[in-house]
């Protein structure tokens, strides 16, 4: 996790950010727009082996000018791989990653 948070701090991903809690699971990243989110959940992806999960709950509506409000979520989860963990990988995946023996 330090190694990720030095990247998003070095490749600028947090600018947009309005808003870091720290919860008991992980922690909340708040943004004023859903494109902002969602750049920053694609530059996770690059960087880490994540399961991301999007969810939109309406919060409002106004029925006379059909106007609806919503608020979207995504969960990431980081996979928890530590440096001297064992990882198997597919074949594909070994060869594409320079051709590491089985």
């Amino acid at each position: 996790l330090l190694r990720l948070e030095q990247l998003i701090l070095q490749h600028g991903a947090h600018k947009q950010l309005i808003k870091l809690e720290q919860t008991k699971d992980g922690m909340d990243f708040f943004f004023t727009r859903d494109r902002d989110a969602q750049d920053f959940v694609s530059f996770i992806k690059t960087w880490a082996v994540v399961r991301a999960n999007d969810s939109k709950h309406l919060v409002s509506h106004n029925s006379h000018n059909m106007t609806y409000r919503f608020k979207r979520t995504t969960c990431v989860e980081l996979c928890p791989v530590c440096r001297d963990d064992l990882v198997f990988l597919p074949p594909k995946t070994a060869q594409a990653l320079g051709g590491l023996p089985p």
